[in-house]
C-alpha cells in the first residue's frame, strides 16, 4: 500500500493541525467540494473560515442554522393582493451567495439544529443552492462543527448530509498556535507557557465553567495589555481558561520573571544553561523572541545572541523555536548576514528540516 504524504506523523482518526487542515480544505474548496471541519470548542475552526474566505478572495457569509426558522431559510412569501400573487422575499445571504462568489459557512451546524434544519442543508452542501436560487457558480461551502466528546450541544448528523462533505477533524497543536500568537505579538510568557506545557496546557475539559482552549488563551493574552498586578493578571487568566490552568501559569510565569533578555543580548551574560530546568529554557527562549520582534537585534547584539544559541546546555528543541520565532523579521536578517553566523549555518539548517522547518531552513 502506498504510504500517504498527507500528513505524515498524524493518523486521521486523530485529525490534522490548523495548517494541513487549511491546505486541505482550500485544495478541496477550489475544486467545487463541500468541507466539513469538525474540532474542540475554541479550536479555530471559525478564524480558518476567516482566513480561507480571504484566501480564495471570497464573500464570508456567515449562517447559522439553528438561529434560523427552517421554512424561512429559502425565503419569506408575502400576498400581493393587486396582483392576486404571492412575493418571495429572500434571505440577506441567499441575495449575497446568488450575486457575488462567497464562501457560506455554515458554522455551528450541528449545534441543536432540527432534522428540518439538516434537510434544508442538503442542497445548500451539495447544489449550491436553495429552493429556486441558485448560488454563483464561484460560491463554495464551508461547514463547522463542534465533536459531540466535548460537551458542546452537537447533535448527531443524518448519513445524508453527512455524505455531501468532505470531512476533516482539526487537532488541537500547539506548534501552530504559538507560530500564530507568535506573529500576532501575543503575551510572550502566556506563548512561552504553552510551548513548554503543549497540548494539555493548550487544551482540556477541567469540568470548570472557564477551561483552557485556543481560544480563551488568546483572550487571556488579549487582556493582558496594560501593566496589572500580578494577582489581577491571575484573576483575570482565571477567568478565561479556569482557575486550574491559571495556576499552572502562575507557577510557570515565577520561573519566566527570572530571565534577564537585556543582559543576555546587551552585554552577552548568559545564564548557566547546562541541565537548566526545561521550564526555565522555554521561558528564555521565547523572552528572547519577544524582545527581538519588538526591538529587533543590532549588528553589536548578534554575537551575543549567536553565543547564545552554541552555548552548552541549549538543547536542540530550543534553537528551531528560536529561529522560527524570528523568521521573517529584520533581526534574522541581521542574524543571517552576520560574518559569524556561518559557524552554525548548517547546524540551524539540520535542525530546522527534521522539524519540518523547510522553508525556514531555505531562508536561513
Amino acid at each position: 500500500m502506498a504510504k500517504s504524504v498527507l500528513a505524515p506523523g498524524f493518523p486521521m482518526s486523530e485529525g490534522y493541525p490548523y495548517p494541513i487542515v487549511k491546505r486541505l480544505s482550500q485544495h478541496c474548496l477550489t475544486k467545487g467540494l463541500s468541507v466539513l471541519v469538525l474540532g474542540c470548542p475554541g479550536g479555530g475552526k471559525s478564524a480558518m473560515a476567516a482566513e480561507l474566505a480571504a484566501d480564495l478572495q471570497l464573500t464570508l457569509v456567515d449562517v447559522r442554522l439553528a438561529q434560523q426558522d427552517p421554512s424561512e431559510i429559502a425565503g419569506i412569501n408575502v400576498p400581493d393582493h393587486q396582483h392576486r400573487a404571492l412575493l418571495r422575499y429572500t434571505t440577506d445571504w441567499v441575495t449575497v451567495a446568488c450575486a457575488e462568489p462567497c464562501l457560506v459557512f455554515l458554522d455551528e451546524i450541528n449545534a441543536a439544529v432540527t432534522r428540518l434544519h439538516q434537510s434544508v442543508a442538503y442542497q445548500i452542501v451539495l447544489e449550491k443552492r436553495i429552493g429556486p436560487h441558485v448560488f454563483h457558480p464561484q460560491t463554495v461551502v464551508m461547514a463547522a462543527g463542534n465533536r459531540e466528546e466535548d460537551e458542546a450541544l452537537a447533535v448527531a448528523m443524518s448519513s445524508a448530509l453527512r455524505n455531501r462533505f468532505v470531512h476533516f477533524t482539526l487537532r488541537v497543536d500547539a506548534d501552530a498556535w504559538i507560530d500564530w500568537a507568535t506573529r500576532r505579538n501575543l503575551s510572550p510568557d502566556i506563548i512561552a507557557y504553552i510551548a513548554f506545557r503543549k497540548e494539555p496546557g493548550l487544551f482540556k475539559m477541567t469540568g470548570e465553567t472557564a477551561f483552557p482552549t485556543p481560544r480563551s488563551w488568546a483572550m487571556a493574552a488579549q487582556a493582558d495589555g496594560g501593566h496589572l498586578p500580578a494577582l489581577d493578571r491571575k484573576r483575570i487568566l482565571a477567568g478565561c481558561v479556569g482557575e486550574a490552568a491559571a495556576s499552572e501559569w502562575a507557577t510557570f510565569h515565577a520561573v519566566y520573571r527570572q530571565v534577564d533578555v537585556d543582559a543576555i543580548l546587551t552585554q552577552g551574560k548568559l545564564p548557566s544553561l547546562q541541565n537548566a530546568d526545561p521550564a526555565f529554557l522555554y521561558a528564555l527562549t521565547f523572552s528572547v523572541v519577544q524582545l527581538l520582534r519588538t526591538r529587533g537585534l543590532t549588528t553589536a547584539q548578534a554575537p551575543h545572541l549567536l553565543a547564545l544559541m552554541e552555548a552548552p546546555g541549549y538543547a536542540a528543541e530550543f534553537l528551531p523555536l528560536l529561529v522560527r520565532g524570528i523568521a521573517e523579521t529584520k533581526a534574522f536578517q541581521v542574524l543571517s548576514t552576520s560574518k559569524i553566523f556561518e559557524r552554525i549555518r548548517t547546524r540551524i539548517i539540520t535542525l530546522l528540516q527534521a522539524t519540518q522547518g523547510g522553508a525556514l531552513a531555505q531562508a536561513a
